[in-house]
């Protein structure tokens, strides 16, 4: 009986079944575009009831209630968020400090280069080598420099990004 009714009849060009399902996806793409930051958090809000339903069942046979315990689990999450923010931010403060300071402690590097530089001049007298330490030593400085801008450049954006994060959190 539907074989021949009209839709059927349509339904069997190729074309008509593209276009009908080439709308159905572009539906379903600007619907969950839309509503893609509640499936997120609902996604997030899942994980975590996933994954700490086992310790509110464990507190829950200890006598503790389900409400006391989600209180009590929600505390301990927002302190593992909290220490994990400290322990970034100390973190990020000491690769900071590290490239900050990153031309001096390449300075005796250079230092023993240079008494390299100095022995080899001294010693082999051959100037070939004298230029290729000298270049040696100008390609450490300028490296180092630019570790340090390109260290202190993506610590802004890992900075920036992590400040994004926790506003999301």
């Amino acid at each position: 009986m539907f074989s021949h009714t009209a839709f059927a009849q349509l339904w069997r060009n190729s074309y008509v079944r593209v276009l009908f399902w080439g709308v159905v996806l572009y539906v379903f793409y600007t619907t969950l575009g839309q509503l893609s930051s509640i499936v997120l958090q609902a996604g997030i809000a899942y994980g975590i009831a996933f994954l700490f339903n086992p310790m509110l069942n464990w507190l829950q046979k200890r006598g503790i209630g389900r409400g006391f315990g989600v209180l009590l689990v929600l505390l301990i999450l927002l302190a593992a968020i909290v220490f994990a923010g400290f322990v970034f931010v100390a973190v990020v403060q000491q690769f900071i400090s590290l490239f900050s300071n990153l031309p001096n402690l390449v300075e005796p590097a250079q230092k023993w280069l240079s008494g390299v530089v100095t022995w080899a001049s001294e010693t082999l007298k051959r100037p070939e080598i004298v230029s290729v330490v000298g270049n040696v030593d100008t390609f450490v400085q300028t490296a180092s420099s630019q570790l340090t801008g390109y260290a202190q450049r993506l610590l802004q954006g890992v900075l920036s990004s992590s400040q994004a994060v926790v506003g999301g959190v």
